[in-house]
Order: structure tokens, then C-alpha cells, then sequence
């Protein structure tokens, strides 16, 4: 199989769930986990952002619920950055990478501890071919303790 079939189905275990710290202060992905506010576009985005990983398929559609998000609700910054991180997520399946890449910086300014938006950030480099920054930024991935670190391995052995 060729490296863009894995890094799909890597990408899928990385569409950016709202992030719950436990105990400790480390953040940490739950699988069902909702945006913590209570914003239904956001949520809807989220789920869009999963499909579009899943898969590698989304409408510009999907677009629409991450935008009124990301304009019409007050989102915390947290929040805010995993909702940017989805619109990334769904602009990669769309092979919009500038778009993905803009959002998922924009996300790193809000929340610089979210290791998985450079695994993001290392797949738009990966599918381009760029293995030396995707590498780059897996590595950072693994080092902001990224709680798919071991997808960040994986990518970083593929690169």
C-alpha cells in the first residue's frame, strides 16, 4: 500500500477532539468527547472533521458549520482552537492545504500545548511529499507530550 492510504487512516485517529484535562493538568483525548461549551455548531463541526479524516471525503458543506462556529459563538480558547483544528482537518480533505495550514497555525497561536495539531501540520507536509518538515513537525508533536504520540511515531517512521 502506498504512504498517503496509511497516513489516511492515521489522519483519522487525529481529527481533533475538544480536549478534557484530567487531574494532573495534562490534556487528554476522549473518544466521545463534545465541545465543552455548549455550541452545536462546534460540535458539528467536530463530528464533520471525523468523517472527513475517516474517510478523506467532505463537502465545502462541512465548511459552513466550522465557520458559524468560529464567527457566531463564543467559544473559549480552547474550544477555539480544536474547532480550528477541525476546519483544518475537513480543508485537508478537501486539498485546501494553505486554508489547513492557516487554521491549524491560527490554533497553535491559541493553544501551543496541543501537540496534534502538528501531527496535523506534519500530514499536509507528508501528502506533499516534504518528509524533512514533516518529520520536523512530528517530532515537535512527540515532544509537547501529544496524546497520539504514537501515531506521531508512526508518521515520523513513514517520513
Amino acid at each position: 500500500m502506498d504512504r498517503t492510504f496509511y497516513l489516511i487512516i492515521i489522519l483519522f485517529s487525529l481529527s481533533l477532539p475538544v480536549l478534557s484535562q484530567d487531574m494532573t493538568g495534562r490534556y487528554e483525548d476522549n473518544t466521545s468527547m463534545n465541545i465543552l461549551g455548549n455550541d452545536g455548531n462546534a460540535r458539528d463541526c467536530y463530528r464533520a472533521a471525523g468523517i472527513a479524516a475517516r474517510i478523506h471525503y467532505t463537502s465545502s458543506r462541512d465548511l459552513i458549520k466550522c465557520n458559524l462556529a468560529l464567527t457566531r459563538s463564543a467559544l473559549s480558547p480552547r474550544d477555539r482552537a480544536a474547532t480550528l483544528t477541525n476546519r483544518g482537518i475537513i480543508h485537508i480533505a478537501l486539498d485546501h492545504y494553505d486554508e489547513a495550514i492557516t487554521d491549524l497555525n491560527e490554533a497553535l497561536e491559541l493553544k501551543p500545548e496541543f501537540g496534534e495539531v502538528h501531527v496535523n501540520i506534519g500530514n499536509i507536509y507528508f501528502i506533499n511529499d516534504d518528509y524533512f518538515s514533516a518529520i520536523e513537525e512530528y517530532t515537535a508533536a512527540i515532544n509537547k507530550k501529544t496524546t497520539k504520540a504514537h501515531v506521531a511515531h508512526i508518521n515520523r517512521g513513514m517520513a
